[in-house]
């Protein structure tokens, strides 16, 4: 373990210690304590996080953690969760994320800059075998790393499971067993307890081939990664609300295609099959179809690109005058102030706009376009469909889908911001109080 674990400790390290109360994190625990002047660690604390799922096996979880940390004099933060139960739809992944929050946040309280937890050499052949069976990538086949770029640290990757169960007992020290790890309902318990040990039935040494395919996907990344870095700035752009459009000519460069496209849907949390990406790669001659993608999200193919979006979107704010609000499904920011002297025309803008207080009233809202929504087009005398002006202005069917419009407590449109306000509530001779209205993007 020395060998592997020396370069992923900076000298003079601070490190958070992620222990469940499991054989694998209890070995993590007491071997970066056994090493820690040889690994230069400067400072360890503890972290547990109480799922509350197993109730009295979860209490006792908690107390041999907080006891093991008592008996090595490190600090011990520990957080029970409320509102889960076995056997929930998704309950892996949500667990999972509060688990990593909760890291995140010992390691700002702690001042630490490292977050190590008790991976193991099976549980990275188990990732492989799942990310195979999804139609992973070469991305994906790289597996659980030992060292990632939010500073995640995996020591025990090389170690098998029962290599560290026989040094605990052979150091005499107790750990827990958690009985929802035999639960083939979650898709890796069934990995771990069925596929694997059939797979090591057929050829031994299964679990360790995986680990070798996980460091070989690791060293073939490093020189794939940049040419998918270099095919997503020149094929991808993406907007501030989260929607984002591939250029479909970039979709023939089909190695970096299909990375690329998996790499920016990851970044929006949708872990695609390869029914998925072979679909999207499959659209370069489609035009004006809707396909559907996990999470919720969509693709429209438009002539020239595919236009990917969150399906359905839906959003009302209430807006008080004056105040701000941030429409996070647009991510975009709004300021409204009433001005203390009288506006120019030359102040307005595509993201800045007077309207007439008196007209507007003391509330309004900001929220989604509906097919019915009308308004008279500023220095126009008709009243048209807003989608169908929003059509004119060249605007793609998915854009207009998501467009924000601000109307008045009785439902007038106000202003499509950045397009145009509506003729009603210009600024005129007679106006006595101007209200102001910016519009901002924010990440």
């Amino acid at each position: 373990m020395l060998r592997y674990a020396r370069p992923l400790f900076s000298p003079g390290a601070s490190v958070v210690v992620a222990v469940s109360g499991g054989g694998d994190s209890v070995a993590l625990l007491f071997l970066l304590f056994e090493l820690r002047e040889r690994l230069r660690i400067a400072e360890m604390v503890v972290a547990h996080l109480n799922h509350a799922l197993r109730g009295e096996d979860s209490e006792g979880d908690e107390l041999l953690v907080m006891e093991y940390a008592g008996q090595l004099g490190l600090r011990c933060y520990t957080r029970r969760l409320s509102g889960y139960r076995m056997g929930k739809p998704g309950l892996e992944a949500a667990v999972r994320k509060e688990r990593y929050r909760f890291f995140d946040e010992v390691r700002e309280a702690s001042g630490c800059g490292l977050i190590a937890t008790g991976h193991t050499m099976d549980d990275q052949a188990e990732t492989v075998l799942m990310r195979i069976i999804r139609g992973s990538g070469l991305n994906g086949l790289r597996g659980i790393a030992p060292l990632r770029e939010d500073g995640i640290v995996r020591p025990l990757l090389p170690i098998r499971k029962q290599e560290l169960i026989d040094w605990l007992t052979t150091k005499k020290i107790a750990f827990r067993s958690d009985v929802s790890n035999a639960d083939t309902r979650f898709f890796r318990n069934r990995v771990r307890h069925i596929l694997l040990p059939q797979l090591e039935a057929c050829r031994g040494g299964a679990i360790e081939h995986c680990a070798a395919v996980a460091a070989a996907a690791r060293q073939q990344w490093e020189t794939e990664r940049r040419r998918v870095t270099l095919w997503l700035k020149r094929h991808v752009s993406e907007a501030s609300d989260g929607s984002f459009r591939i250029e479909k000519r970039g979709l023939a460069e089909t190695g970096c295609a299909s990375e690329g496209v998996r790499r920016i849907l990851a970044q929006r949390g949708i872990t695609p099959s390869r029914r998925h990406i072979s679909g999207i790669l499959g659209t370069a001659r489609r035009t004006g179809r809707t396909f559907l993608l996990p999470e919720g999200w969509r693709y429209y193919c438009c002539r020239e690109s595919l236009f990917f979006e969150k399906s359905f979107l839906r959003f009302d704010y209430p807006v008080a005058i004056p105040g701000f609000f941030d429409c996070t499904e647009l991510r975009r920011r709004f300021i409204i102030t009433i001005p203390a002297i009288r506006p120019n025309d030359l102040d307005q803008g595509k993201w800045t706009v007077y309207v007439d207080g008196a007209k507007v009233g003391e509330r309004c809202r900001y929220r989604t376009v509906l097919p019915d929504d009308t308004f008279i087009p500023f220095g126009g005398g008709r009243e048209v469909s807003v989608m169908k002006f929003l059509a004119r202005q060249g605007i793609s069917l998915p854009q207009r889908r998501r467009t924000g419009l601000l109307v008045d407590s009785d439902n007038k449109p106000i202003w499509i911001p950045g397009i145009r306000i509506d003729e009603r509530f210009r600024i005129t001779a007679e106006t006595k109080k101007a209200i102001k209205i910016q519009s901002r993007s924010f990440l």
